[in-house]
């Protein structure tokens, strides 16, 4: 997951710079903090620092024409982008949006193993001979609420690009969906056969 997490920061700075034309290079720009923008709306915040942290990188950063180009509404979209990824005083404005969050979501997985190693180097386990249980126990609260994170089922909102019946209509307007006929139930216009319980000695049986 960090490796994936790695790759994609690395893919952003590489796609923008392939881009020789300023024209191209400033539309994928705009993608890219659409594609941030959506990570975000799905709560997968992994993907979303990704991204973000590839776009901050200074090869990017210094493309002054092509932020020049980019439209307003999507230069003040990546101003808040990176104030939620500002990890000044221990990451507090990214915190303070994932607490708000309901399951199920990807959190950033770096900022967990760096708390777990602060606690782990930070505190020793034996005090005075005796087992230090609030070291044990404090993994459990940074991060209590981690198997809720992806417990949760996902539900996606229905975004009108359905394709299918009843594609294009709301949710509460979809045809039910299609009941498997029980026995006995009209099928296609005629009636499933009714098939006998297997009895031992049965014909239909080869054994």
């Amino acid at each position: 997951m960090l490796q994936r997490c790695s790759e994609v920061q690395h893919w952003v700075g590489t796609e923008l710079l392939l881009c020789e034309s300023l024209g191209k290079r400033a539309h994928l720009l705009k993608k890219l903090i659409k594609i941030a923008a959506i990570c975000k709306q799905n709560q997968d915040m992994l993907s979303f620092y990704a991204v973000v942290i590839g776009l901050n990188n200074a090869a990017i950063s210094r493309l002054r024409l092509t932020w020049e180009k980019l439209p307003g509404k999507f230069k003040n979209l990546f101003r808040k982008f990176e104030n939620l990824t500002d990890p000044c005083r221990n990451h507090k404005t990214y915190r303070e949006v994932l607490a708000k969050m309901k399951p199920p979501l990807i959190p950033f997985v770096p900022l967990i193993l760096k708390d777990l190693t602060f606690l782990h180097e930070g505190s020793k386990t034996l005090l005075d001979g005796l087992v230090n249980m609030e070291k044990l126990v404090s993994p459990q609260c940074l991060h209590g609420t981690g198997p809720q994170w992806w417990r949760s089922p996902l539900a996606r909102p229905w975004s009108g690009r359905s394709s299918g019946p009843g594609a294009g209509k709301p949710q509460s307007e979809q045809p039910p969906p299609t009941k498997t006929p029980a026995r006995g139930d009209i099928w296609l216009g005629s009636k499933v056969p009714q098939v006998p319980p297997w009895r031992p000695g049965s014909p239909f049986c080869s054994g």
